[in-house]
């Protein structure tokens, strides 16, 4: 009876770091931009678009977007603040990219 115990424990570990894994990852997944979106933004709005959203978040106009910790076993601790900079930095990063592939001005 003991060790039907023991496993049932470790099964019920087991399915939960999975499922607290897979939200970390979607947690991080949900920052990450395409920058195809911008191509049909114009030039112009599309620069004023990303100093706006740097200059509101404190960033860098040329911040790139770096994903952290996501793999399963990563618990993200940041402050909402932190993840809403986070999004706030791989929405530039893919402006960014946008422009450049666009060789805008």
């Amino acid at each position: 009876m003991r060790s039907y115990l023991d496993l049932f424990g470790w099964l019920l570990l087991s399915f939960s770091l999975a499922g607290c894994g897979w939200t970390v990852t979607a947690s991080h997944m949900e920052e990450a931009v395409d920058s195809i979106i911008y191509d049909k933004i114009p030039c112009p709005d599309l620069i004023r678009q990303r100093n706006e959203l740097a200059d509101s978040n404190g960033l860098a106009r040329d911040v790139k977007y770096v994903p952290l910790g996501a793999d399963a076993f990563s618990i993200d601790f940041r402050s909402a603040s932190e993840k809403e900079k986070a999004k706030a930095t791989a929405r530039i990063d893919a402006m960014n990219r946008s422009l450049t592939r666009r060789a805008c001005k």
